[in-house]
């Protein structure tokens, strides 16, 4: 088992009993150090606070376990951030209803970016009503290149 599974595993539930979703756990260098970064989520949206609140209710388990065999590591917890791909069902299901930004690619009707409402999806693909036109799009998921939330400036 490698080493974001086990720690997944491990805080899963922790997480959940304070009140948020476990949605990944990373394990990269970056910064000259291993880092294993836990991503959280809430619908009122994450503020530093609960970061921390989860850093210290995970840390001792983490401790116990011992996921990197004692190698260093430094743990973060983070929310998702306003640029994150959307790519698994969780993610879809999250964000139903919210404006998307969808880079394809392959063009469809001569676009490679749609903007517009999730309005639904299934194992092979994604429907999304234009914010223009109102127009509904069925999106195979091999052809979407990039799915965030649609930042306005």
């Amino acid at each position: 088992m490698d080493i974001t599974t086990k720690v997944q595993n491990a805080i899963a539930k922790t997480i959940e009993d304070l009140g948020y979703e476990l949605v990944e756990v990373t394990y990269k260098y970056q910064h000259k150090a291993w880092q294993l970064t836990v991503f959280i989520h809430k619908t009122e949206g994450i503020a530093l606070s609960d970061c921390e609140k989860v850093h210290y209710a995970i840390d001792g388990i983490l401790d116990e376990l011992d996921p990197t065999n004692g190698a260093p590591y430094n743990l973060n917890v983070s929310s998702l951030g306003l640029d994150r791909p959307m790519t698994t069902d969780k993610d879809y299901n999250r964000n139903l209803n919210k404006e998307v930004e969808v880079n394809l690619k392959n063009p469809i009707d001569k676009k490679n970016v749609i903007e517009g409402f999730l309005k639904g999806f299934d194992e092979q693909s994604v429907l999304v009503e234009e914010l223009k036109t109102k127009k509904e799009y069925k999106l195979e998921r091999d052809n979407i290149k990039l799915m965030t939330l649609l930042i306005k400036f």
